[in-house]
């Protein structure tokens, strides 16, 4: 997709292309980044190596282990699916005329989480944060002018939050709504 985009905008001389195109490097970069620190750190089985009905979760692992064995560790979280949320919101955000863009991009990331897991290679858990991740360095990429450091009591603005939340029991999604 970046090749897409920065072809046709140095073809063409559209800045809007060329935009995008450093826009998805950039967030497909950031998404790697954190998507791989955090499986070093939360060292979670992938369902077809499964030693527990949820996969073991082996935090901090021995990074030497970790290399001979990574799929003994590098379940969570999904980073097929936080870079393809990654790279459908950058799309979507620079592109907002182009109404079909959000509903077949998540219709193409639904197929991938359903691929992911019926393939045994992520559990479903691994999927929404996956999907926060990717979104939010999505948005953060796509609108690097309009970060905001204000808290959000002077925000007068309805605020939907979505959250990755570590339980005992695996992880989940931590979902608000400010009103």
């Amino acid at each position: 997709m970046v090749g897409l985009f920065a072809s046709y905008g140095l073809i063409t001389h559209n800045k809007r292309a060329l935009r995008t195109a450093l826009q998805l490097t950039e967030a497909i970069l950031s998404t790697g980044g954190v998507v791989q620190l955090l499986k070093h750190i939360t060292g979670r089985e992938s369902p077809f190596l499964a030693t527990t009905p949820t996969g073991y979760w082996d935090w901090f692992p021995n990074q030497i282990a970790y290399h001979k064995h990574f799929p003994q560790y590098d379940a969570m979280p999904s980073g097929h699916i936080a870079t393809a949320t990654a790279t459908i919101t950058v799309i979507a955000e620079n592109y907002p005329e182009i109404k079909w863009i959000k509903p077949v991009g998540y219709v193409i990331l639904a197929g991938i989480a359903t691929s992911l897991v019926s393939t045994s290679i992520h559990w479903w858990s691994d999927i929404p944060f996956g999907v926060a991740i990717g979104y939010s360095f999505g948005m953060i990429c796509s609108h690097p002018n309009n970060i905001s450091l204000k808290s959000g009591s002077q925000d007068k603005k309805n605020k939907l939050s979505i959250l990755p939340k570590l339980y005992r029991q695996g992880a989940g999604l931590l979902i608000s709504y400010e009103f």
